[in-house]
């Protein structure tokens, strides 16, 4: 699928549609307010907040907030996401939600990027405000894309890479599965 197409992703169907809603499962990193910025960009509901760990919940709505004990089958029917930052997170966070019963992935990628008609977007990547994403790329799966970031033409992001805040990448740059790569690096 390419940036042209209404949700973005390589997802199975029901994740090429736009969710009108979805719940964050995760939330105990303060980087979950960049996905409420970036729903509230998009038109979309967070109908709830999930905990995972006994980590105190980074949720601007606290009364959404919900333990995995509390979790009734309407939320795993529901699309979801995952704010955070560390690629190993986000890897066990997914296995969690695969194995809670959760199908619905959707990409997200907020209005205020910029992104080629070619480029591919995998399901559950995050691309936050204010990116640049040139012709011919391919975005994995669970890829975070942080602010600001601008890749050039040819670049391949593999699945649950983290790129941070204002990196540039030169083309044909290849990032492999889980790499982190910290805030403003320059890759060529």
């Amino acid at each position: 699928m390419t940036a042209n197409d209404p949700q973005n992703n390589n997802s199975p169907s029901p994740d090429r549609l736009a969710p009108s809603e979805l719940v964050l499962l995760g939330v105990g990193s303060s980087f979950v307010v960049e996905y409420e910025e970036t729903c509230l960009r998009l038109g979309i509901n967070i109908a709830a907040y999930i905990r995972n760990t006994e980590d105190p919940a980074f949720a601007t709505d606290i009364d959404k907030v919900i333990t995995l004990e509390e979790l009734t089958r309407d939320w795993v029917l529901k699309p979801v996401a995952f704010p955070l930052v560390t690629p190993a997170y986000r890897k066990n966070v997914f296995d969690l939600a695969i194995k809670t019963g959760f199908t619905w992935f959707p990409a997200m990628i907020d209005p205020t990027s910029i992104l080629a008609s070619t480029t591919q977007v995998g399901r559950g990547t995050f691309v936050n405000a204010g990116c640049t994403i040139g012709a011919s790329c391919t975005i994995g799966e669970l890829v975070l894309v942080n602010r600001a970031a601008s890749l050039a033409h040819h670049v391949t992001v593999c699945d649950y890479a983290s790129i941070g805040p204002g990196v540039i990448t030169g083309g044909r740059v290849h990032i492999d599965k889980g790499a982190f790569i910290g805030t403003g690096a320059v890759l060529r």
